[in-house]
C-alpha cells in the first residue's frame, strides 16, 4: 500500500479556493500527468475527533477503490488516535452515495461523479450501518 503513487496536500479551508483556481489546477494536472485523477478528500469531524479536514490527492486512475480505502484507513490510523474505534466502519461517500464496490478502478467513479471543476469529492465517513 505504501507504493501508491500519490501527492497529498492539506487544505486549510476549502471554501477559500475558487472554482477557477480548482479548474485551472485540474487542467494543469491532466495536461502534465494524464493518468492521474484529482481528488479532494473530506474527513468527517467524528473520525478526526474534532473538526472536519480536507486534503487534495492525485492518484493514478487505475488504482482500485479498495486500495484507496485501505490507504486512507492506514493514513488515518497514523494521524488520529481515536480512529481505532472507527477503522472497520469507514465508508467512502461520493455525492451522498456510499461506495460499496471496492474492486472497481477509481477512474470509473471519477467518470460518473467528478464535479464540473474537474475534481472528485470523496468524504471519509463513519458507516452507521455496520
Amino acid at each position: 500500500m505504501d507504493d501508491l503513487n500519490t501527492i497529498v496536500e492539506p487544505i486549510n479551508t476549502l471554501q477559500k479556493i475558487t472554482f477557477g483556481e480548482k479548474f485551472a489546477e485540474y487542467q494543469v494536472l491532466r495536461c502534465n500527468h494524464p493518468g492521474f485523477l484529482p481528488l479532494i478528500i473530506q474527513i468527517e469531524a467524528l473520525i478526526t475527533g474534532g473538526c472536519q479536514m480536507w486534503f487534495k490527492m492525485y492518484l493514478h486512475q487505475e488504482i482500485l477503490v479498495g486500495h484507496l480505502r485501505d490507504f486512507l484507513r492506514k493514513m488515518l490510523q497514523n494521524r488520529f488516535a481515536n480512529i481505532a474505534q472507527y477503522k472497520d466502519n469507514i465508508a467512502l461517500v461520493v455525492s451522498d452515495f456510499i461506495i460499496i464496490k471496492f474492486d472497481v478502478p477509481l477512474n470509473e467513479i471519477y467518470q460518473k461523479k467528478a464535479e464540473k471543476d474537474g475534481w472528485l469529492y470523496i468524504t471519509i465517513a463513519y458507516d452507521y450501518q455496520k
